[in-house]
């Protein structure tokens, strides 16, 4: 259950309130209860700054799409989904809707882009950082592939399945095996990939 500190509390000074001297200390402390989220006011602005990037991403197309294949900032954003540049979902939850709305343009510069410089590295190694089927992650993910699967990107699915899909890491396991007990998107992203190379 989440807790909810009622707004006179949260308004009033810091000095004339006792419950909120007692969350700040605690959260100093690292002491957070159960129920309360805590977002970094680093974290809140970075995500804050995404959310305008992908606004303007799909506002000035052509502009954006200069800017962004110039300066690299798709594989500077999506770097927060790696677990040592930041633990926060939300983050990586902004970054993830940032790549989804650049594979949402269809602009195949775009993908040439992403698959030039491995940009779903990153996403897959998040994959399989989190617990498949209980995530908003991982579900993000998955969300992703089935969108490219659907609209039949040939150049992507056959960067994922070729480059990610197949790859088995250390425990032996590949993304499918990973995901195969709650969703069967990657067998099914793989299967399109062995349709298109049938055709």
């Amino acid at each position: 259950p989440t807790i909810r500190v009622p707004e006179a509390v949260l308004r009033a000074p810091a000095s004339e309130s006792n419950l909120l001297k007692r969350m700040t200390t605690n959260v100093a402390n690292g002491v957070i209860p159960d129920g309360i989220l805590v977002v970094e006011p680093n974290a809140m602005r970075t995500s804050f700054a995404i959310e305008v990037l992908s606004f303007c991403v799909r506002a000035h197309l052509y502009r954006m799409k200069s800017f962004l294949l110039k300066s690299r900032a798709l594989g500077s954003v999506l770097k927060l989904l790696q677990p040592q540049q930041s633990s926060d979902r939300c983050l990586k939850l902004a970054a993830l809707r940032f790549l989804r709305t650049i594979l949402s343009v269809n602009d195949e510069f775009y993908h040439r882009h992403i698959i030039q410089h491995d940009l779903f590295a990153p996403v897959f190694e998040a994959f399989r950082a989190n617990p498949v089927g209980d995530n908003l992650v991982s579900s993000a993910i998955v969300e992703m592939c089935d969108y490219i699967r659907t609209e039949n990107i040939k150049s992507l699915i056959e960067y994922i399945v070729m480059k990610h899909l197949l790859l088995k890491e250390d425990g032996g396991l590949s993304l499918e095996d990973v995901s195969s007990p709650y969703v069967t998107t990657l067998t099914t992203l793989r299967k399109a990939y062995e349709k298109n190379e049938g055709q």
